[in-house]
């Protein structure tokens, strides 16, 4: 049972590939077909790729002072150079142990 149906599965995939042999007239128009449609979308491909892009316009308001940033950057520079005092301070006592110890 299961060799015939393999065997009909397999005769309904190869039958319509074998009835369009290579070189018929079903197969030159097919093949027109198909070269048409590939033509159609590397033109549009081609024009699509040539366009050029939409201009963006950014609107920017009347420039005001934000307070809100001036306040994180100027604790992001206490906070380096705190860091950066620690490091020094750090630095100068491992060489003062290593001096006297």
């Amino acid at each position: 049972m299961r060799t015939a149906l393999c065997i009909i599965i397999g005769l309904t995939i190869v039958a319509p590939a074998a009835s369009a042999a290579p070189g018929s007239p079903i197969q030159g128009i097919i093949a027109q077909e198909d070269a048409a449609r590939m033509t159609l979308l590397r033109g549009k491909a081609l024009a699509a790729a040539h366009t050029a892009p939409a201009a963006v316009v950014v609107t920017v308001t009347a420039g005001r002072f934000d307070w809100g940033d001036a306040g994180i950057g100027g604790a992001a520079a206490v906070a380096l150079t705190v860091l950066a005092a620690g490091g020094v301070v750090l630095v100068r006592d491992a060489r003062r142990q290593k001096a006297h110890g």
